[in-house]
């Protein structure tokens, strides 16, 4: 049996998140906002930006994702600080990764691959920890209505 694995490369900047998966691209702003009935929401992004829902075993988070969030009376953006907050990280890689179609199936050959980026000023610090908190998460993710899908990352 072959392992098949899907490598995929996500970086969660200040301002912008990029991931890519050697074929497709994303480039949204680093920003989340909580799903409310929040009157200015979507108003002038055209349609632009996501809906997320992310269960864990202890939450569900319904989210507004990059230039929705932005748009967004409650927006959280990422600043530039050393620490980035771990919530709105773990909401934007997710996100990523189910844009780019990350998928897991019972097959225990389909592996999801994820390289993350860290600013090169706080690598040494931050990359075990953050290494160590990938591989213990798991989620399940819906991004704008369509199907969910199960995330353990490795």
């Amino acid at each position: 049996m072959q392992t098949q694995q899907q490598q995929y490369g996500i970086d969660i900047g200040y301002g912008y998140t990029k991931a890519s998966n050697g074929v497709d691209k994303i480039i949204c702003p680093s920003a989340i906002a909580p799903d409310t009935q929040d009157p200015l929401c979507g108003m002038f992004t055209n349609g632009v930006g996501h809906h997320v829902t992310i269960k864990t075993s202890t939450s569900t988070d319904e989210m507004l994702v990059g230039d929705l969030a932005l748009a967004s009376t409650s927006s959280q953006l990422l600043v530039a600080r050393q620490d980035k907050p771990q919530r709105i990280h773990d909401i934007l890689l997710l996100t990523a990764a189910y844009l780019l179609g990350a998928e897991t199936s019972s097959d225990p050959s389909n592996k999801i691959s994820v390289g993350v980026g860290l600013p090169l000023s706080y690598f040494r610090d931050q990359k075990d920890e953050l290494r160590e908190h990938l591989q213990q998460m798991t989620a399940s993710v819906s991004v704008d209505g369509r199907k969910e899908r199960h995330y353990p990352l490795r």
